[in-house]
């Protein structure tokens, strides 16, 4: 089954999509901050990333989830990217247009339409 990597500074977030992805075979790894999401992405291969493109706790996260969007691109994984907010910036639309990998969920998400994002 594929491995998932999900990157969310919100734990509750971050372990209610493990707890799906585990239901349905997935093997899952989390991490909680982007510099953890970055380290595991250089460690292991993972078929598919879903992170959250506002992290809380940081300036300039976006860089950084764009950053994680970019190396799994090149790896040839999937990136589904969470958001609860607009995106008045463009730079969102733009990441989507440059990766043909990446996904975008807006949240909240039915719990269909999060398995589906994940599917090839």
């Amino acid at each position: 089954m594929a491995r998932i990597l999900v990157v969310d500074d919100y734990q509750l977030q971050r372990e209610m999509f493990s707890k799906i992805f585990s239901l349905e075979g997935y093997n899952v790894d989390e991490a909680g901050t982007l510099d953890e999401g970055l380290s595991k992405l250089a460690e292991n291969y993972y078929d598919t990333i879903v992170t959250d493109w506002h992290l809380g706790f940081r300036g300039s996260t976006r860089i950084y989830s764009e950053e994680i969007a970019r190396r799994a691109d090149k790896a040839g994984s999937l990136t589904v990217i969470l958001t609860g907010t607009d995106d008045s910036t463009g730079r969102l639309a733009s990441l989507l247009e440059e990766l043909p990998n990446v996904r975008k969920i807006d949240k909240p998400a039915a719990v269909e339409k999060i398995l589906r994002s994940v599917e090839r």
